[in-house]
């Protein structure tokens, strides 16, 4: 009876010791929730977290802050790899056909084409959205002259590309567009090589997606500096669209850094150069004019958003006071336009089709920032902020004021109250975390700031 009451007794707390166990984990986790939860305002628990690199874009090129990278390409491994679902098969009109389809498919597995002899008439046998599809247009791509980089005639892979990412749920997918971009750009095929990527960076992914992307870059070095830049271009708009991360320390960053380098360099020659030859006309300047009249006036005449700043930029002025009476301003003839990719947190700042700066930025939380196309309809320096949920009004350089100096009004007609601007937050760039408006660290919203044009473009994207 004695040994019964103590087995009793033991087995009671145990009992009690779990439970109390169990109340405490479920109170953390609860807690971690609400913190999680409560991320518009600047945080106080930012010691200890890693503090990321970014890329900070200014005149003089690419500026690498808060921290370094690993190597180069050539010194890293691949990107985290991409989850896909498991295989299933792709069905065709007969044996036959299915046949022919597993010989283009195990050709691209290989990486090796030499036994095929592709031809267009196979294009009605296998449908968009199928491996064999893709592989048939990649085959078909190495049958050309090696491309310029700039993709042209690509259309019909850049489509077999991406249906294929969109619809195949083979768990192999990822290697095989890799290894397309990879024997592509073997073969001097640089614009095919990124129309094979659909669009997306699922490629840095693949196995020996890392060591392709540098080799692509190394091979970019023979293309005339107008189209390098646009090549360039290209590859880091894939490389910031898409499910790989890129912006945190690693092989994915450093190879975003190797790509961005060389074009920041080509741009100092064609863009950000009084004498440069990017697509510009020249304005001459007469006693008593500013910048500010000239862009008015470009803007005016040509309907293309201009700025003082942007023209202070490209001719490489100290001071909008430096300006001198009978000299010649250098005025793009191209429009700027913003793209911001909110799978990898990217914003890109174009000339044309150049990518002229590239930034990480914080966006809304639970996917509060709207894919739309806004339009830039003011810039404001040091502007009031009005709290959308409590409707408490601070003023500029109020310790509660979120937005910090800077703020650049979007509307599209339908969503209010959007914009672009700083943080007191630096932990949220790269996160879901503000009220629906787009995040950059303070360097970087000044910088924008600086230069971009009211009635610039602003296209939101998945």
């Amino acid at each position: 009876m004695r040994n019964l009451l103590f087995l009793l007794l033991v087995g009671g707390i145990a009992f009690l010791g779990y439970e109390y166990g169990k109340r405490r984990s479920d109170d953390g986790t609860a807690a971690a929730k609400t913190k999680d939860d409560t991320t518009e305002k600047a945080s106080k628990t930012a010691a200890g977290r890693p503090d990321f690199g970014s890329l900070s874009l200014d005149t003089s090129g690419m500026r690498l802050t808060n921290g370094t990278t690993s190597a180069g390409a050539g010194g890293v491994g691949d990107p985290e790899r991409v989850e896909v679902v498991a295989d299933v098969s792709e069905s065709f009109a007969n044996d036959t056909i299915a046949k022919e389809a597993d010989r283009y498919v195990a050709a691209l597995d290989a990486r090796d084409f030499s036994k095929l002899t592709p031809s267009t008439d196979l294009r009605d046998e296998f449908p968009f959205g199928t491996t064999a599809r893709f592989a048939l247009e990649v085959a078909l791509g190495l049958e050309q002259s090696p491309d310029d980089g700039t993709g042209e005639r690509t259309e019909d892979l850049a489509k077999a590309a991406s249906l294929l990412l969109a619809t195949a749920k083979n768990a192999s997918v990822v290697d095989r567009v890799t290894g397309a971009f990879e024997i592509l750009t073997s073969r001097g095929h640089l614009g095919r090589a990124l129309a094979a990527t659909g669009g997306r960076n699922h490629f840095l992914a693949g196995k020996g997606g890392g060591a392709a992307c540098g080799a692509w870059v190394t091979a970019s070095q023979r293309l005339e500096d107008p189209v390098r830049a646009v090549a360039l271009s290209g590859l880091l708009d894939a490389m910031t669209r898409g499910p790989v991360p890129i912006w945190r320390q690693g092989a994915s960053f450093a190879l975003l850094r190797d790509a961005y380098a060389p074009l920041q360099s080509v741009l100092k020659t064609l863009v950000f150069n009084p004498n440069g030859s990017w697509k510009s006309r020249y304005e001459n300047v007469e006693k008593g004019v500013y910048l500010s009249t000239i862009a008015n006036r470009c803007e005016r005449e040509w309907g293309i958003p201009m700025s003082p700043g942007l023209l202070q930029r490209i001719n490489g002025l100290s001071s909008p006071k430096s300006l001198r009476a009978g000299s010649r301003i250098r005025v793009p003839t191209e429009r700027i336009r913003v793209v911001v990719d909110k799978s990898t947190f990217s914003m890109k700042v174009y000339l044309g089709d150049v990518i002229l700066r590239l930034y990480e930025v914080g966006l809304g939380e639970d996917g509060s920032t709207p894919e739309t196309e806004f339009t830039v309809t003011e810039k404001q320096l040091d502007p009031q902020w009005t709290n959308p949920r409590t409707g408490v009004t601070y003023p500029a350089l109020h310790p509660e004021n979120l937005i910090g100096r800077y703020f650049i009004r979007l509307e599209d007609g339908v969503h209010m109250g959007f914009g672009i601007h700083g943080t007191k937050d630096q932990t949220s760039i790269g996160k879901n975390s503000s009220m629906g408006c787009i995040r950059l660290r303070e360097r970087d919203i000044e910088d924008v700031f600086s230069y971009l044009p009211r009635r610039t473009k602003v296209v939101i994207r998945a």
